[in-house]
């Protein structure tokens, strides 16, 4: 009985840590443009989220010419697996702004939302996500 056990253990093992999840690795969110939530405003472009299992988030922009950097300060959340519904918030902060990246998947789909305060003005957005990737 327990040699069974041990090995559909040893069978299952790989299986689990196939599982992408969103706490330990660096997940890459592609987005097609995003809502400012503050104005109604519709914007067309592309751009990724990096969010690193090390504490970073890393917002590219126009292709990779233009890229914002900022250490997570918290995280809000088990999300143990992107392929299921849940969600995590990421607060972060620089030396000039503070703000929350909300990572999510419902029964529709998946999502984003960005706000930020500090800087030259608030923030507010929600991101038409296109993909997102276990790298």
């Amino acid at each position: 009985m327990i040699k069974r056990f041990l090995i559909a253990l040893l069978l299952i093992v790989p299986l689990i840590s196939e599982a992408q999840t969103s706490g330990v690795d660096t997940l890459r969110w592609s987005v097609s443009g995003f809502r400012d939530l503050n104005t109604s405003a519709d914007v067309v472009s592309a751009s990724e989220f990096l969010i690193s299992g090390s504490g970073k988030i890393k917002w590219i922009q126009d292709g990779g010419n233009f890229v914002i950097d900022w250490n997570i300060t918290s995280v809000v959340g088990t999300w143990a697996d992107i392929d299921e519904v849940g969600s995590q918030t990421y607060h972060f902060a620089d030396e000039r702004v503070q703000g929350a990246l909300i990572a999510s998947r419902t029964s529709t789909g998946l999502s984003m939302e960005l706000s930020m305060t500090g800087g030259p003005s608030q923030f507010h957005l929600r991101f038409s996500v296109v993909n997102v990737q276990q790298e």
